[in-house]
């Protein structure tokens, strides 16, 4: 969508002069360094892209200050989240018995826990058993301590509630994941050409495998818990072998819908994929779901445009964006697109 690749372009000269001066600083106040910390600078980067995704008309619309301050402000989040939290949570270890060796453990546990649950989290130290990526197997735990595997799967819980990996963290990379997902359709949207953007600035190219890199660190993050059913499925589709091979926007943004059905930015980009792919009807369905969202009045009036476009209404297509320029004078978006519509060669409407 063209506010999406307008606040990438403002993107890429923030990373182009900005960012290294900001690395730097870290690595002098912080101990960032980026031959030790690869994973941590690519998740910064990966970081600022979902941002530009996911607040495109916000950020937009901001000075050039404004952007480089909120940006700013996200790399210090981002980087404490990264690094200093997670330092300070035990390792992400992914069976009860890991979770309770962290120096905060024992007496966050007697603090949270009950007598009970703490009797369970023994007898789970003494008798877990984990699959080959270390996880816990509630299954075969289960079996050995004569219990349902829901009780297991409860009680690890609980404990990782009880250490801060609570629905809150779950929460949070439930949205990590969604954005990810949204950035991978994107990434295959334009590495295929099947997005049509004008005067579109010369940047580095998509990259959907760095995308599916991020979701396996998603994946690693939340293996300190059990999931819910649609998480698992999800994360065990887009990480096992041989997906890099077939990126598929489609796929992801179905992905992205069932973990967050009410996203506007899931809807709208759904939009984009099916007028890519020329299933109209498709398109006018995400359309509807994008506006029953709650979505950005500007984007829903451009995707109305845009819709309107490629069923061959090109002068309604028009009118729609002249009386929505008037509406909402001073939008940049709306004041871009009309001649971008006209610059395809279409007649003007009289």
């Amino acid at each position: 969508m063209d506010s999406n690749h307008a606040t990438l372009a403002m993107l890429d000269g923030f990373v182009s002069r900005a960012l290294p001066t900001i690395l730097r600083r870290m690595r002098c106040w912080k101990g960032l360094n980026a031959r030790q910390h690869i994973d941590v600078i690519e998740d910064l980067r990966q970081d600022l892209v979902l941002d530009c995704l996911e607040h495109a008309d916000a950020i937009s619309s901001m000075t050039q200050a404004e952007r480089h301050s909120r940006w700013f402000r996200l790399l210090e989040r981002r980087h404490y989240e990264l690094r200093v939290r997670a330092g300070r949570r035990c390792d992400a270890g992914s069976s009860p018995e890991q979770l309770g060796r962290s120096p905060e453990g024992p007496l966050m546990l007697e603090e949270t826990l009950s007598a009970n649950d703490q009797q369970t989290l023994r007898r789970l130290s003494a008798a877990a058993t984990t699959l080959k990526n270390g996880r816990l197997n509630s299954e075969a735990t289960a079996a050995t301590l004569g219990v349902q595997p829901r009780e297991v799967r409860a009680a690890w819980a609980r404990v990782a509630a009880a250490l801060g990996y609570d629905d809150r963290y779950l929460a949070f990379w439930r949205r990590r994941l969604v954005e990810a997902l949204i950035g991978l359709a994107a990434d295959d949207l334009r590495d295929r050409g099947l997005i049509r953007v004008f005067n579109d600035p010369p940047r580095s190219r998509p990259d959907p495998i760095g995308r599916l890199r991020r979701i396996r660190r998603i994946k690693r993050q939340l293996s300190v818990r059990p999931l819910p059913p649609d998480l698992k499925s999800v994360l065990a589709e887009f990480t096992r072998r041989g997906v890099s091979d077939q990126p598929n926007c489609q796929r992801a943004l179905h992905a992205a819908r069932r973990l967050n059905p009410n996203c506007p930015a899931v809807h709208l980009w759904q939009f984009e994929c099916s007028v890519a792919h020329r299933s109209l009807p498709q398109a006018a369905r995400a359309l509807r779901r994008a506006r029953a969202s709650g979505g950005d009045a500007v984007r829903l009036i451009l995707a109305r445009a845009r819709l309107l476009e490629a069923s061959g209404h090109h002068h309604k297509a028009e009118r729609v964006l002249r009386r929505s320029a008037t509406r909402h004078r001073g939008d940049a978006r709306l004041t871009a697109a009309l001649p971008a519509l006209r610059a395809t060669g279409v007649p003007h409407s009289r």
